[in-house]
């Protein structure tokens, strides 16, 4: 699939237009704008084709547990079984949205949720009736008549109600949250990649408002006080992109092992900047589901073809870490 790229005041680029192939490379000088450009692609790419329901629904449970979690270290008495089936309610939403789509192909996206749409709003109502207890509960067991703890209560009780509110009715219009899911997950992208809090830092030096626009896929806009993504899904849906990879630095593969072991729960969608582009953790997962696979099938005859220049092979181990083989000798792709 061929991609257009249109470029206004994006890091060092004042004004471009990018034609991106199947196999591209940019080459040029340092600070010219190869690592923003590849980084944003990869990042729209990533975004759109994503499992948007799993990822909107992720959001929404790691607010209520974190209410949850609120509600059992204040000064109150709650009833532990309502807790627990709020929890075994979320699971159970969970695992109906992997069977429903159970890849991140956004192809038919909304048609594979629509039969699981009746399953997933009556979970939401069983937890709507177990937070009711939950909230009676609350109300009626204060061991402090305290004004501060009242209004702590207070302020979970509306939060969480807000939530599941929210949540069901995103589930009664599917498209709200596949477009929930499609936003966060390219802030998310974005931030994970530059490693920053902050759109403002990819704005040029120029006077025109940053644009990043990829044909048939979405544009990122700078607005008046924002930065808004627009994804084109009736186009991209038309050729869409079974997966994006972006590989980088060696660096962070002679740590692989390391990283992995101490990275923080990717299920959080808050999760902190730790320093580590999210396109690192994106390969080394990638690379694990494909090792059972075939990872240089689609390259075919290209792949034939670098295999004998560089008198070896590339494969992956049982870990899903690439190696060179050459005779009897294996080497870590990163040496």
């Amino acid at each position: 699939m061929d991609l257009e790229l249109k470029i206004k005041n994006f890091g060092p680029i004042d004004e471009a237009t990018i034609q991106a192939g199947r196999f591209t490379i940019f080459a040029g000088p340092n600070k010219t704008g190869k690592t923003f450009v590849s980084k944003m692609l990869y990042s729209i790419l990533g975004a759109i084709n994503a499992n948007h329901a799993q990822i909107f629904f992720d959001q929404m449970a790691y607010k209520i547990q974190l209410d949850l979690q609120r509600f059992e270290q204040g000064d109150v008495i709650v009833a532990q079984r309502p807790l627990s089936a709020i929890r075994r309610g979320i699971k159970k939403i969970h695992s109906i949205l992997r069977e429903a789509s159970p890849n991140y192909s956004i192809h038919h996206e909304p048609e594979k949720l629509r039969s699981a749409q009746p399953e997933l709003i009556a979970e939401v109502e069983k937890i709507k009736a177990h937070f009711r207890f939950l909230k009676e509960n609350v109300q009626t067991d204060i061991r402090k008549i305290d004004k501060n703890i009242i209004a702590s209560g207070s302020e979970i009780i509306i939060n969480f109600e807000s939530t599941i509110d929210f949540l069901e009715s995103n589930f009664k219009t599917l498209d709200l949250a596949i477009h929930f899911g499609r936003q966060f997950k390219f802030r998310q992208n974005v931030q994970g990649n530059f490693q920053a809090s902050d759109f403002s830092i990819l704005k040029g030096k120029g006077d025109l408002p940053l644009y990043f626009g990829v044909q048939g896929a979405g544009e990122l806009r700078e607005t008046d006080d924002s930065f808004e993504f627009t994804p084109y899904l009736k186009t991209f849906q038309k050729q869409p992109i079974s997966e994006a990879f972006y590989f980088e630095s060696p660096l962070y593969w002679k740590l692989k092992s390391a990283l992995e072991s101490i990275k923080l729960d990717s299920n959080s969608p808050f999760r902190s900047l730790n320093g580590v582009p999210d396109y690192f953790y994106d390969m080394a997962v990638a690379l694990r589901r494909k090792r059972a696979e075939h990872p240089l099938h689609f390259f075919g005859k290209l792949h034939r073809s670098l295999h004998s220049a560089i008198g070896g092979r590339i494969s992956l181990s049982d870990t899903g870490d690439l190696e060179f083989h050459e005779k009897d000798k294996s080497i870590p792709l990163s040496l």
